[in-house]
């Protein structure tokens, strides 16, 4: 990422907006970019720690991420397994969803590790397909994250323990990421750490022909501010939200039918102007962060895209193969 590539970025947005973004945006990847030399060195202390090696040798790492989901699970556990290979007496075992029954039913313990946990849709399918798929009982399941979210790991606690009663699950999800922890609880709304939008925060363009897509609904809007380490000061919060909001739509307008997850601030399924995530990764730009970060080519291949051609990202984005 070099100057003209950010200039070419940044000239996108409102001048007099310019520096004020560009100062917002290096201030928030100082706070919220997790590098790949974070992922070796926290795993390097996830498998040094030696309260964890009775875990290890009695559980299997679920390698169980559908394969048009991505593949950051499976890359993460490669690199958890190049560094037990280093250390004597850690030995990693994983299970696929082509594993064998009887290989499965070998465990009693499992670990669901992945890097970063937005909504927790994606966790909660994985974990939910491999319980019924196998039709297990009396297990323990531990799942954890690089980075996560508090309301994904509070959604992932209790709709886990409401589907699988009755069968004696045990499952210990940490509530904190290893690296990352962002809050983004409706009650903690005024101090939430992703883009979050103030009540009455912009007017929806007029081109918008289904407002209800975009409009939070009654008691979810975020009325209050309080600083944290990604805003600190409500004045700074506002444009900065307000900028991204306007080239989100901006972005949107060109697409003829775009889809109702597509929202300014990154996919979310629920009514509003997305899920406003602040977590980045070496491996990819996640799509929950805001459209302005990412949409778009780096690239043009000689045919047109109105769509994707409007905007130049920041950040590269590698789309799920489906």
């Amino acid at each position: 990422m070099n100057s003209a590539h950010v200039g070419r970025w940044i000239a996108q947005f409102e001048e007099r907006d310019q520096i004020f973004i560009l100062e917002q945006t290096l201030e928030l990847l100082r706070n919220s970019y997790i590098s790949k030399n974070d992922y070796v060195e926290m795993i390097a202390l996830i498998l040094g720690n030696q309260r964890n090696r009775p875990i290890f040798s009695q559980s299997a790492f679920l390698d169980i991420q559908e394969a048009n989901r991505g593949t950051s699970q499976r890359d993460l556990l490669e690199l958890l397994e190049t560094q037990a290979e280093e250390l004597e007496g850690v030995d990693i075992v994983t299970l696929s969803r082509s594993s064998a029954n009887q290989r499965v039913a070998e465990f009693n313990s499992f670990i669901y590790l992945d890097d970063v946990c937005f909504s927790g849709t994606k966790a909660l399918n994985d974990i939910t397909w491999f319980v019924e798929n196998f039709n297990l009982s009396n297990v323990t399941i531990r799942v954890c994250f690089l980075g996560t979210h508090k309301y994904a790991t509070y959604m992932l606690e209790t709709t886990l323990a409401r589907r699988f009663e009755g069968r004696n699950i045990t499952l210990v999800i940490k509530e904190n990421g290893f690296i990352k922890t962002r809050e983004n609880r409706l009650r903690y709304s005024s101090c939430s750490e992703v883009f979050w939008l103030r009540r009455n925060g912009i007017d929806l363009p007029d081109w918008i022909q289904n407002p209800e897509i975009y409009t939070s609904r009654e008691g979810t809007e975020r009325t209050h501010f309080s600083p944290n380490t990604i805003f600190r000061n409500m004045a700074d919060r506002y444009r900065f939200e307000y900028a991204l909001t306007k080239a989100g739509f901006y972005i949107l307008q060109q697409s003829q039918n775009p889809a109702p997850i597509l929202k300014p601030l990154g996919f979310s399924t629920f009514p509003g102007l997305g899920f406003g995530g602040t977590i980045f990764t070496y491996r990819n730009c996640p799509n929950n962060t805001p459209l302005a970060f990412w949409w778009g080519r780096y690239e043009r291949d000689g045919i047109p895209n109105r769509a994707l051609d409007c905007w130049y990202p920041l950040m590269r984005r590698i789309g799920y193969n489906q």
